[in-house]
């Protein structure tokens, strides 16, 4: 018995008995089927390889060569119908790069930085042969910035012509106010204009019941956007289709991102709607094009008493009923039948 457990031992170590008939298409399929990776451990490899485990260090030559035996053993074992049939499926990776949702819809209202103070020179000094030069000069000479606080100033000009002093700094307004105060006593409202611009922002106020009065809403804002009566202009109130009024204003940034901020104003008994509006392009009074200024219009078209809605002269647009023409459009032989100003102008 023991002899025989021997020789059993040592006939699984002898070679396979040498056939003496050609092998068959049955020997193929045996010896695929044994030296074939299931598909459990091929993607067991598969993963190892993704997540970079048992990595070995292995010099160049050896790691080519076991690819090159490893390349001519898979295209040898594998038949055309077995790669067809399995297929490597890789997961895929969520893209880390999150795209910006568009923000077109959202008015942005960034206050300003600085304050400034524009001087326009009248028509009637002008033809008496002031220049901007000698109003600077004059307002030097008897102008201390230091006592109105301004270590700084920047001179820019205008669009319309005029001069800017812009004071950097957000919190400059008093220091301005007090630069063009002494401007107004020093050249008079004869030789010089003296104004103090502010970055403004329009907005809607929707949902006005029938007794509210403009001025009511002009105190509203007032009190919730804690600012002074002479700081915004708001236009007249409107009667919708369905009953409820609206009005437009125009006032500081800083005002309108607050009211924008809340969403309400609160008027009387009801809190209306507020609405911030997209900025207007420039746009010139003269002949009502996109770009340039009055100062600046090279046409010889007036259209400055135009109604914004019919085209038609010496009425405005909110008393119109006429149907919708551009004028400007059906200059250009473009469509017309829209109000100018709008989405569709051209």
């Amino acid at each position: 018995m023991m002899l025989n457990a021997r020789f059993e031992t040592l006939e699984e170590r002898l070679l396979p008995e040498k056939r003496t008939r050609p092998p068959l298409a049955s020997d193929r399929n045996k010896t695929e089927k044994e030296q074939r990776p299931t598909p459990y451990s091929q993607r067991e490899r598969e993963k190892k390889k993704r997540r970079g485990g048992n990595k070995k260090p292995t010099t160049f030559n050896d790691s080519a060569a076991e690819k090159q035996t490893s390349t001519n053993n898979s295209s040898q074992l594998l038949s055309p119908s077995v790669e067809n049939e399995w297929t490597t499926v890789y997961r895929k990776r969520k893209n880390q790069k999150r795209h910006k949702k568009s923000s077109s819809g959202k008015v942005k209202l960034r206050p300003p930085r600085s304050t400034a103070v524009i001087i326009t020179l009248q028509p009637e000094a002008e033809a008496q042969g002031m220049t901007y030069a000698k109003v600077l000069a004059e307002t030097k000479y008897k102008i201390d910035l230091f006592s109105c606080g301004i270590t700084n100033l920047r001179l820019k000009k205008a669009a319309t012509g005029g001069r800017i002093l812009q004071v950097p700094g957000a919190t400059s307004g008093e220091k301005t106010d007090s630069l063009a105060q002494k401007l107004k006593t020093v050249l008079g409202d004869c030789m010089a204009k003296i104004s103090r611009p502010t970055k403004c922002a329009c907005l809607r106020i929707l949902g006005l019941d029938d007794s509210v009065s403009t001025d009511e809403v002009i105190a509203a804002i007032a009190q919730q956007g804690s600012c002074s009566i002479d700081t915004f202009k708001t236009g007249e109130i409107r009667r919708s289709q369905w009953g409820t009024g609206s009005a437009l204003v125009r006032c500081p940034v800083e005002v309108a991102k607050k009211l924008g901020d809340d969403g309400y104003l609160k008027v009387g008994w009801v809190s209306a709607v507020v609405k911030l509006l997209q900025p207007r392009p420039t746009r010139c009074y003269r002949c009502l094009n996109i770009g340039p200024v009055r100062a600046q219009c090279a046409t010889d078209i007036d259209r400055s008493d135009e109604c914004y809605r019919c085209g038609v002269r010496r009425h405005k647009a909110f008393e119109c009923s006429a149907l919708p023409k551009c004028s400007i459009c059906t200059a250009a032989g473009k469509p017309s039948n829209h109000k100018m100003g709008s989405k569709t102008c051209a």
